[in-house]
């Protein structure tokens, strides 16, 4: 794998150089439509790109179910803007590779609300009929993980498909045409999916006009329709010289500087908030681990990183267990601190030091009722998995008095994969399921 950052186009090939080159302006022109339909409901040519079928419908789906989010949430923007980074690429005898990430900038129409949203795109090129064409996109949303197939490494697929090559022979340079590689499980399934989740989006915006209506008195919840659990905390098992007791003080967290931290770092991660205590370090990409920890996230590191700049002390234990809460080094911290049923389970379990809080149930209503609010912690549960696997933080609240409340969230996945204070209404997550985390304080 080339990377963008190191390579200098100068002193590149110039086969290679004009051959990135042109398949970079295609990606920038095709996700561009993409995302201005996704977002401006703007119409979106696929075609002009994408040389396989299925992957075309599969793509339109895909907007069409953030097209219904946009009109039945009402939500519009001043402006939103894609800009584009090509962050790897490789070449091959027959395919060009390219890891393309987008930040899309907007403003929602009638605030001074800015917001981001970062996504990753693995592209491959082929020369179809003479003509560069996509002939695989796929994408970080959870969508392309739960529908196609989890944790593609498209490059990989490449590299066990054809030898890597360093000759002159770049597909550009030839006018025959090659074995069309086809897109990773697009299937009957996969469309499938995808008409759930229009069909669970729908029973969302169903139940938040039955809200408008009923503001103060409705009694519907999310999980009056949605089938949302409510779960029994898991027990944990303490050790002996650390008996569970309401004895330590509970204070409060500075919820606006874990919303703070959340808005301003999502992207970048690079500032050290405020630490609880010594008991971590600067903050590590758990994006980055690979497959050595599969219970480890950098959604969830990311929300422990806000718990700290809230002024939450750390819970010191043993590498790897459960009962604590902290991070020293990659080798050496609690399952919790990057976990995202571990998280949950400490945080409503711990009475003694540390972070905690209690479950609530994700539900629409207006402020008056709600029962969480900035600084607490959403998770989602994807339709079709066992597992809730991915945390967000709730970053602003807006409205509310007369009707349901709009909130927002942030979270991050990876350097090319993340929310800026997205307005959940927006987001692929309310056709999932969700659960919240609401933060009672922490424990010294």
């Amino acid at each position: 794998m080339i990377s963008a950052a190191a390579a200098d186009f100068e002193y590149a090939s110039a086969v290679y150089e004009n051959d990135v080159a042109e398949c970079f302006d295609i990606s920038k022109a095709a996700l561009g439509e993409y995302y201005d339909a996704c977002y401006l409901l703007t119409d979106a040519d696929l075609e002009e790109y994408v040389a396989n079928d299925d992957l075309v419908k599969y793509l339109n789906a895909k907007i069409a179910l953030s097209e219904h989010r946009h009109i039945r949430s009402g939500v519009t923007y001043e402006y939103s803007e894609n800009t584009f980074e090509l962050i790897s690429w490789n070449v091959y005898d027959d395919a060009i590779y390219l890891f393309v990430a987008a930040n899309i900038s907007q403003q929602y129409e009638g605030t001074d609300k800015l917001t981001g949203i970062g996504e990753g795109t693995d592209l491959v090129f082929q020369k179809v009929n003479g003509k560069l064409k996509i002939t695989e996109w796929y994408s970080e949303d959870f969508l392309d993980h739960v529908s196609r197939e989890e944790n593609v490494d498209i490059e990989q697929t490449l590299e066990n498909r054809v030898k890597a090559t360093k000759t002159n022979n770049a597909l550009i340079k030839s006018n025959v045409n090659i074995n069309v590689i086809e897109p990773i499980n697009i299937t009957s399934s996969t469309f499938s999916y995808l008409d759930e989740c229009m069909a669970s989006q729908n029973v969302f915006f169903d139940l938040l006009d039955i809200q408008k209506e009923n503001a103060v008195n409705s009694q519907y919840t999310s999980e009056n329709i949605l089938s949302s659990d409510n779960e029994a905390v898991v027990d944990i098992e303490t050790d002996a010289n650390q008996a569970i007791t309401r004895a330590s003080t509970l204070r409060p967290l500075n919820r606006a500087a874990m919303v703070d931290y959340a808005v301003r770092t999502v992207r970048y991660c690079n500032n050290r908030p405020v630490r609880g205590s010594t008991y971590a370090g600067e903050y590590v990409d758990f994006a980055n681990i690979g497959s050595s920890d599969p219970d480890a996230g950098d959604c969830t590191n990311f929300i422990s990183h806000c718990l700290l700049a809230g002024g939450a002390v750390t819970r010191d234990g043993q590498n790897g267990e459960q009962n604590c809460w902290f991070f020293k080094n990659i080798n050496n911290r609690s399952s919790s601190w990057a976990g995202v049923t571990q998280l949950y389970d400490f945080l409503t379990w711990n009475t003694v030091r540390g972070p905690a809080g209690h479950y609530v149930e994700w539900h629409f209503t207006n402020r008056m009722e709600m029962a969480y609010t900035t600084g607490d912690i959403i998770q989602v549960r994807y339709n079709g998995r066992n597992d809730y696997t991915h945390s967000l933080i709730i970053t602003d609240m807006n409205g509310g008095i007369s009707g349901p409340c709009k909130v927002s969230v942030s979270s991050r996945s990876n350097a090319t994969s993340y929310n800026v204070d997205v307005d959940i209404e927006t987001t692929n997550y309310i056709s999932q399921t969700l659960r919240v985390i609401a933060l009672d304080g922490y424990y010294v």
